[in-house]
């Protein structure tokens, strides 16, 4: 296999502002930084092994905006207590994925996992923790109480991983301020 394979993806073509050319630390480029793309890959690929956790990471990602959607945070709000509904769309979808009728209706995929790894995504948004907004100074260090309040078998058992994984992704690319 071709061990650029990864880097060549992340860093070919031209790409803007995110080019290999362009002066880092505007942007997350991780095209300037072999090495550390290279750990990143390790480091991922142990965390997910098999099909299964592929499939998990997949759907985890294709699902985490799926709550910007005006009608699914109606659809999802209509089920609460109207101190409970939320414009929040990372609650709204967590909200969903507690509710095995929602995720029926509004997250047919998730359903298609493991009943260990739909739980493993359910806590993990239940956490209300928010890596990219931490980062650009959105949210205040009170979140932080979710992932502290996590229970131990999430710390231990991937949920963790798979988390902090989807906001890396959900970052990559994004201007760094």
């Amino acid at each position: 296999h071709n061990e650029e394979f990864g880097l060549e993806c992340v860093s070919a073509g031209h790409r803007g502002p995110m080019s290999l050319d362009q002066a880092p630390g505007k942007f997350i480029n991780m095209g300037n930084k072999k090495s550390e793309y290279y750990h990143f890959c390790e480091n991922f690929a142990k965390h997910v092994a098999t099909e299964a956790d592929w499939w998990g990471m997949m759907i985890f990602l294709v699902i985490h905006d799926v709550g910007k959607s005006d009608e699914f945070r109606k659809v999802v709000n209509d089920t609460l207590p109207p101190h409970q509904r939320t414009h929040d769309h990372d609650k709204a979808l967590s909200n969903a994925l507690k509710n095995e009728e929602l995720k029926k209706q509004l997250l047919p995929s998730v359903m298609n996992l493991s009943r260990a790894q739909q739980e493993s995504i359910s806590a993990g948004f239940a956490t209300n923790f928010q890596l990219p907004q931490l980062g650009q100074g959105e949210i205040a260090c009170i979140n932080f109480r979710g992932l502290l309040e996590l229970e131990r078998q999430h710390l231990v058992n991937g949920t963790l991983h798979f988390y902090f994984y989807h906001s890396i992704f959900d970052i990559a690319g994004a201007s760094c301020s």
